[in-house]
């Protein structure tokens, strides 16, 4: 039989996990949501779009994708300084399953490691890579109205003026910032955690007392 002591702490716990589970969305940097029209193939290189930061890290890019092939593909995505400069950070893999036609697309996010630190207002490029070129065509969107003011489209490192990509970029997994509720709740997991064992602590028999001599 369960007892008290067992059940808060399991509803402290609880509480805790609540907490960390209740991550703040995305916090936008830069982007360009403009509805994408068109589709690029990756193919062996890559595509990407320049952006001018004005936070000091990032750890998730969102892009509008999609595979047009038979199979699931595998795509990443890297932050370069520059268009030519040394690579910053690369993203987790991410699957891009068959879409349904191919006119259809879905947004995709693309969560790094740790965040990449960045130098406000400094030129840097969002790349995403096939990785299964072999297997899978997959296509990055965005649209001939170019509206993005810190840069443009880019394709196998070079300006692509006529167009920018869909994209979402900022802050978000790697360093999420706990919202009022998130500190309520990991507040209350630790205070009732402390709680319980301190009942544990006073519940707990006493030793019998050494009565030699």
């Amino acid at each position: 039989m369960k007892t008290a002591g067992s059940q808060l702490l399991r509803v402290a716990i609880s509480m805790t996990a609540c907490a960390f589970a209740a991550a703040a969305p995305l916090i936008v940097d830069q982007s360009n949501t403009i509805q994408p029209h068109f589709g690029l193939s990756i193919g062996i290189g890559t595509l990407g779009e320049e952006f001018i930061p004005e936070f000091s890290g990032v750890d998730t890019v969102t892009l509008q994708m999609s595979d047009v092939s038979g199979t699931t593909g595998t795509a990443a995505v890297y932050i370069r300084a520059g268009l030519h400069g040394p690579i910053l950070g690369t993203s987790e893999p991410v699957n891009v399953p068959l879409s349904p036609d191919d006119h259809s697309f879905e947004s995709f996010d693309f969560i790094f490691p740790r965040t990449v630190n960045l130098s406000p207002g400094s030129s840097y490029v969002l790349a995403v890579r096939n990785l299964t070129p072999e297997m899978a065509n997959l296509f990055l969107w965005g649209n001939m109205l170019p509206n993005n003011t810190g840069g443009h489209a880019t394709a196998a490192g070079s300006p692509y003026p006529c167009c920018d990509f869909y994209f979402l970029e900022g802050l978000g997994q790697a360093s999420t910032i706990p919202e009022p509720l998130s500190w309520l709740l990991t507040g209350g997991g630790v205070l009732a955690i402390v709680a319980v064992r301190w009942r544990m602590y006073e519940e707990r028999p006493c030793s019998p007392k050494d009565t030699r001599g």
